[in-house]
């Protein structure tokens, strides 16, 4: 689950370098530039909350093949299509879901 929390964080800030770049940008009122500002060091600060759970999580891990598993599914995004990672792939969109933006279930 944390690493689809760190994908969508990811994509999140690849995404908003082009936006800052624009010319549009440049056209917004101040108060929605400050929001956007604002939210690229929120996104960076999740991205590398979940990536040191990922690091910690591996570090203490003991199996081998699972370890050699996470972190190529963690290189290699495109393995989530292949079949015979659907199960892995249904984790990561729960992660997605739950831990992209935050962990919304943590105040209940």
């Amino acid at each position: 689950m944390h690493l689809g929390a760190m994908s969508y964080n990811q994509d999140m800030l690849k995404n908003m370098k082009p936006i800052l770049n624009s010319d549009d940008f440049q056209q917004l009122e101040d108060v929605s530039k400050q929001d956007l500002i604002d939210y690229v060091p929120e996104v960076l600060k999740l991205y590398n909350k979940h990536e040191k759970i990922v690091a910690d999580m591996l570090e203490s891990m003991e199996d081998q093949k699972l370890k050699i598993k996470i972190k190529c599914l963690n290189d290699t995004r495109c393995l989530y299509d292949l079949p015979q990672y659907k199960y892995e792939y249904f984790i990561k969109t729960i992660g997605i879901i739950v831990y992209g933006y935050g962990d919304h279930l943590a105040e209940f």
